[in-house]
This record gives structure tokens, C-alpha cells and sequence, in this order.
């Protein structure tokens, strides 16, 4: 699949789909104890499914901070 995105990290215009990842701006693991443990299944699909949350960004980068958990 093709698109244009641009990263929120770098500026940079990613045009293939599988070069991106989507990043959450509030990780899910940090707002599990935070209150999303106490939301009904529907209220905690919305909130990682809310576009607001959600950043494409270029998949190396995103891996990269993976490396290091």
C-alpha cells in the first residue's frame, strides 16, 4: 500500500506503508496503571484506536527504541 506520511520525529515524507509503524503519543502500557486497568473493554479500544494517539513514523526509528526495553 502507498500514502504520504510524514514522520512527527523527522519531517521526513514516507510513501510506502511498510516503512512505517504507528506509534502511540501516550504509550498503552503507561496508562494501564493510570486508570485505562479501570476502563470498560470499549472505552480502552477507542482510546488506542483515537487518530489524536496515533503517529506514523518511520519503522526504523520506532525499532530502535524497542532495543533498548
Amino acid at each position: 500500500m502507498t500514502g504520504r506520511w510524514i514522520s512527527p520525529f523527522t519531517g521526513q515524507v514516507i510513501q510506502n506503508a511498510s516503512n512505517i509503524d504507528i506509534d502511540h503519543v501516550v504509550p498503552l502500557a503507561w496508562s494501564w496503571p493510570r486508570g485505562a486497568g479501570q476502563w470498560t473493554r470499549e472505552k480502552r479500544e477507542q482510546f488506542a484506536n483515537d487518530s489524536m494517539n496515533l503517529w506514523p513514523v518511520e519503522l526504523s526509528l520506532n525499532l530502535q527504541g524497542c532495543q533498548g526495553a
